[in-house]
Formats: C-alpha cells, structure tokens, sequence
C-alpha cells in the first residue's frame, strides 16, 4: 500500500460546504433538537445498547472544542461497550466523519468509531473506523472486509487520549481510501493521507450501522459527535468544516490580498 500525506488550513469555514453531486445521506448530531438520537438528513435513528449519556459542550476538557462547528452544542459520552446502532446498508463507497476524543485506548480488535459491523470476527463486518494498534503506535484506521480480501488500511495518523479530534475516511471502492484528522485540542491544522487498496466495494457481511463500540465486541470510551456518513466519497470542501484562525503567513497572505482588493477598488473609484 502506498501513503501520501499533506497538510491542509481552512480560513474561517462553518458548516459544511457542497460541490458537485456528493451529498451526506445520514448525519447524527446528538443534539436536543430534532433529538438526542436522530438522524437530522435522513430517517435511520439509532437505538442504545447501553446507557450513554447526552451532555453539554463543556468549556473546559473533552469534548470542549467541538462548539468550534456551528450550532453544536451537545455531545455523546460512551463507556466500553456502550454504543448506538441503526439498520442500513453499506454503500459501495463511503464517507465517514466525527468529533471523538478517547478517555482510553484498549482492547484487543482496537477502539471503534462507527462502522458496519456485528462481532469482531470477520465475516460479521463490513468496515469500522477506529484507533487501532498497528505497531508502537495506536493509529486511525479503516478496517475493510469485503468479497475480495480482508485490510486494515493505516491512516499513519497517531492518536491520543484525552484529546479531541475530528477524523473522518472517505472509501473508493476503485482502489484508495482518503483520510483526514484534525487535534481540535491543539488547535492543529488538518491534515490528510492517502492509502491505495485491492478490495472493491462488496460489503456484504451485516446491516447493522454501529456508532461507538458494542456489548463484549469492540469498545469506546470517551465522548462522541457529529457523525455523518455519505454514500459517496466526499472532496475536501464537502467535508464537516471548523472555525479555524489561519496560520500567520496564511493570514499576512489574505491581508495582502485584501489590500490589493482595496488598492484596487480606489484605483477604479478616480479612473
């Protein structure tokens, strides 16, 4: 497999943008309104396994920078195996995204985020994002089981606990699977990395839709938010967009550009 990585800043972006014909089919907030487990664009509405708790946007600790997208004000809190789960089926190509920031990173198949998936044993999944062991680190990976093989493709992204993040996978089924992360906490610019792959698109194994982890399978603990899956692979400026102050150069860049604009406009205003 074969891994780009880039750096990418986003200047003063909120909500999410749209271009083409790629569109988010499925998008739970955790918030009060439409409700707490609701899908607000589409009607799959999660049920619990467990007891997870709603919660206020904290000012301070996990969690506390995820009112950096518009309108969020309200978040999950999970524990091991609780989790929440839907029934749908998998597309062929995928956009998953969310707000996550781990208390602990444990368990032998890794921690899950959301995911098409039954029990750890291959043929009960489909995909599942998650952090996952694959060396000295614990990394954000796509775990994908489909008709033509079985991977685990590594972002090469590391995570930690205690921090929020904003991680998200777009999977095409012809051959790649496109990653991006962001330390919310850190206030750190996202970043992205490539990952070529063999498998297709036939998933097959369940349609079960799975958000944090389940009951003796795959475990989550810490809070949660804004997951939203796409039927499609989703470009760069379709994806869940934060407030973001831009880097100094980046911002001298815009003022530069600002004033020529201004120079400009005045130059027009005397001929």
């Amino acid at each position: 497999m074969r891994r780009a990585i880039a750096s990418v800043s986003f200047l003063f972006i909120v909500g999410a943008a749209a271009s083409g014909d790629a569109a988010p089919v499925h998008y739970w907030q955790f918030e009060g309104s439409p409700g707490f487990l609701e899908d607000s664009i589409g009607s799959a509405t999660l049920s619990e396994s467990a007891t997870p708790g709603q919660g206020a946007i904290p000012g301070t600790g996990p969690g506390s920078t995820f009112d950096a997208l518009a309108g969020n004000s309200s978040l999950a809190g999970l524990d091991a195996g609780d989790g929440f789960s839907t029934p749908l089926t998998a597309s062929s190509d995928f956009t998953i995204e969310a707000l996550v920031n781990f208390s602990a990173l444990s368990g032998s198949f890794g921690s899950s985020i959301a995911g098409f998936f039954e029990s750890q044993l291959n043929v009960d999944v489909d995909w599942i994002l998650q952090a996952r062991s694959t060396g000295p680190a614990v990394n954000l990976v796509l775990t994908a089981v489909t008709t033509s093989g079985v991977a685990i493709l590594d972002s090469g992204f590391a995570l930690a606990i205690n921090t929020d993040y904003y991680v998200a996978a777009a999977y095409d089924s012809t051959g790649s699977v496109t990653f991006w992360i962001q330390n919310l906490t850190s206030d750190g610019l996202r970043q992205s990395s490539s990952v070529s792959h063999a498998l297709g698109g036939g998933f097959t194994a369940t349609s079960t839709f799975v958000v944090g982890g389940a009951p003796n399978i795959l475990s989550f603990s810490g809070v949660l938010d804004e997951v939203r899956l796409s039927d499609s692979v989703l470009g760069q400026d379709e994806l869940l967009s934060l407030n973001e102050v831009p880097e100094p150069g980046t911002a001298a860049l815009v003022a530069l550009g600002l004033g020529a604009l201004s120079v400009g406009r005045r130059a027009s205003r005397r001929s």
